[in-house]
């Protein structure tokens, strides 16, 4: 058996939740090396590429991309994967039944070292994580990903398919939606309210005031900054550290 240290890469976008989960890392659990630490990603993307991790402890609510859509750039990916979690009702029945490992936040420390332990024995099988990651996929569009949703107006609800939104822009307290052939409504949530509602690989943060969907990009704009222009003209601005993240998303629909 191989006793070479395991390679660990630790993806999460807050800075105590890395300090927390490395300090446990290096304390509890023997024979590993942390090769990198990501906080998003785009920087989880590059670590992997740089330092070939044999685990990656990803975190799943990040901003931009979660740590699910981490998984849309690989065909088959070489390491172990450990996800970490603050909401206990999240996605557990797709993790279940995919055989995948994930940790809840606050993380207990004989989790973590179970979740090691697995990790390592994986990776002395040669266990390919493939077939584990395609039913995971498949639970997780049939379970999680949101198809409808229902909009707060005066008098009642709208219910809107997901694919039929343009974007959605932050306006103090409300947020406009704008929506395929209809007029923009004024929905009484805030932007982020929207955001925890929707989980859909479509649907993209460019800027801390919009979420757009990617299916209705028109064009992207160099000058001034940079910034976008979806199907119905509207302008939207895209954050100079959501670009690279952006056009990766953009090229694979092409």
């Amino acid at each position: 058996m191989n006793d070479d240290p395991l390679k660990v890469l630790v993806v999460d976008d807050e800075p105590r939740s890395q300090r927390v989960l490395t300090a446990y890392l290096d304390e509890y659990c023997s024979n590993i090396n942390i090769v990198g630490i990501a906080g998003d990603v785009p920087e989880a993307l590059a670590a992997i590429r740089a330092h070939q991790p044999q685990l990656v402890f990803l975190d799943i609510e990040m901003p931009g991309e979660n740590g699910f859509q981490l998984l849309k750039y690989f065909d088959k990916p070489d390491f172990i994967i450990v996800f970490v979690t603050a909401y206990q009702e999240y996605a557990l029945k797709a993790f279940r039944s995919s055989a995948l490992d994930y940790l809840l936040k606050p993380i207990e420390i004989a989790d973590l070292v179970e979740a090691v332990k697995k990790a390592r024995e994986l990776h002395h099988l040669k266990v390919n994580a493939n077939q584990q990651l395609d039913t995971l996929r498949a639970n997780l569009n049939a379970e999680q990903i949101t198809r409808r949703l229902a909009l707060p107006v005066s008098d009642g609800y709208i219910f809107v398919a997901v694919e039929d939104i343009i974007c959605l822009a932050a306006n103090g307290s409300y947020t406009t939606v704008h929506i395929t052939e209809k007029k923009p409504l004024l929905i009484s949530k805030k932007l982020y309210q929207l955001n925890e509602m929707i989980v859909h690989p479509d649907i993209f943060k460019s800027h801390r005031s919009y979420l757009i969907n990617l299916n209705h990009v028109q064009q992207y704009i160099r000058r001034d900054g940079g910034y976008i222009i979806m199907k119905n003209n509207l302008e939207v601005p895209l954050t100079t550290g959501r670009k690279e993240t952006f056009m990766k998303m953009i090229k694979n629909r092409l």
